[in-house]
């Protein structure tokens, strides 16, 4: 059965700098509280019980862009759930992007902008649709720093440098077809039945598991707002 990991063992950590390692680069130094899943991505009212990890400087302040395009791409969703967090995902991106500092965000996002050919399921063409080309190393950026953030949070130790994170379905399919491969299903079912699960406010659900083999080598499945999810492994670096 899998485990449910309580809110309430988030680990709670003082804004103010401190001494420590930071989760991301191993840096020993001043560190500061990064939270995990990047807190843009919830409401105000919601941003409580956030995981925090410690952050060096250098990596706590080189996130923010990476994380509002994260945010920008899911507001832009089409398929995006209904409900109060998808209002505020979309308010949230309509207010970063009136911001002075935004004009060049602005103008790559209309620059990727394109008309194509929507079709059913069926095959049956459906009109042109405005469709935006993504920025996916933008998205893994993201994405991999949860994976880290959230691997030394569960497993209460960091990713050490000796491993890395692949992010493998980065389109954040919402369709079946991403887990239809066989071992994907496998390592699903692993997750369903001995894996920890982890919600972070009903807008992001992760589930993992270690390797029996390596302490550091994980399968990770990311759920957004219980529709979108995609898929993360942590890997030797010469695996």
């Amino acid at each position: 059965m899998a485990v449910r990991l309580s809110q309430t063992l988030a680990v709670y950590m003082p804004r103010s700098k401190r001494s420590g390692t930071c989760v991301y680069c191993g840096a020993v130094g001043s560190v500061t509280s990064d939270h995990v899943p990047p807190k843009c991505l919830f409401p105000s009212a919601t941003r409580i019980n956030l995981i925090t990890v410690p952050a060096c400087l250098p990596c706590n302040s080189s996130f923010k862009l990476d994380d509002e395009y994260f945010r920008l791409i899911l507001s832009l969703r089409a398929d995006l759930p209904e409900g109060p967090t998808a209002t505020f995902l979309r308010e949230a991106t309509k207010r970063s992007l009136r911001k002075p500092e935004a004009a060049r965000l602005k103008a790559s996002v209309l620059r990727s902008v394109e008309h194509r050919s929507i079709h059913s399921s069926g095959g049956i063409y459906l009109g042109d649709a405005p469709v935006m080309n993504v920025d996916y190393r933008r998205i893994d950026a993201t994405a991999s720093r949860v994976v880290k953030g959230l691997f030394a949070h569960v497993f209460r130790e960091p990713l050490p440098a000796t491993h890395l994170v692949d992010i493998k379905f980065t389109e954040l399919q919402k369709n079946a077809s991403a887990i239809e491969d066989p071992q994907i299903k496998e390592l699903l079912t692993m997750l369903g039945q001995s894996g920890v699960h982890h919600e972070s406010n009903d807008t992001i659900e992760a589930w993992a598991k270690l390797a029996e083999d390596d302490n550091f080598s994980s399968f990770w499945y990311f759920r957004i707002l219980k529709t979108i999810g995609f898929f993360a492994f942590t890997v030797p670096k010469d695996g």
